[in-house]
């Protein structure tokens, strides 16, 4: 049998126009701009490094899986009451935020690479692992603030 016969893994049959073509080892970006997928990436790597327990996000390619939810129902925010009020939220109120997720990630990533452009002259996928723990930390704690959004739940929803 034919390895293209085969879409995500042994056993999964796959034959032309019956769907969508596989998606492994392809690029094919539907939501994320080249830099933004770059940028992604290279958060993904932080957070979700290879261990000894099983693979990191750049092996299970959580970019690609994160690039089709933004361009779906889940990015617009489409099942989700998305209209105000909005302020303070308990933690059990879930996603509060004006901007849907897609967006919140559109705005943010530009946000994060003018951070790190002003305040280390360079965007944050070419940072040295250790700057991108303490930028990453940063949204994290707090200590990094974005003007259009909020960098906490930027941080939050990844």
């Amino acid at each position: 049998m034919l390895a293209a016969e085969y879409g995500r893994g042994k056993g999964m049959p796959w034959s032309p126009l019956k769907g969508e073509t596989p998606y492994f080892g392809t690029n094919h970006d539907r939501f994320f701009t080249r830099d933004e997928r770059a940028a992604v990436a290279a958060i993904r790597a932080r957070l979700i490094p290879s261990d000894d327990d099983g693979p990191g996000a750049t092996e299970a390619d959580v970019v690609t899986f994160l690039d089709r939810q933004m361009a779906g129902f889940y990015g617009r925010g489409q099942h989700w009451y998305m209209k105000g009020p909005l302020g303070e939220a308990a933690a059990t109120q879930g996603y509060q935020s004006e901007h849907p997720p897609a967006m919140l990630y559109r705005l943010a990533l530009a946000e994060l690479d003018a951070y790190c452009r002003t305040e280390h002259d360079s965007p944050f996928v070419e940072l040295p692992a250790e700057r991108q723990d303490e930028v990453l930390t940063g949204l994290d704690e707090e200590r990094i603030e974005f003007d259009g959004v909020s960098a906490k739940t930027f941080f939050d929803l990844l």
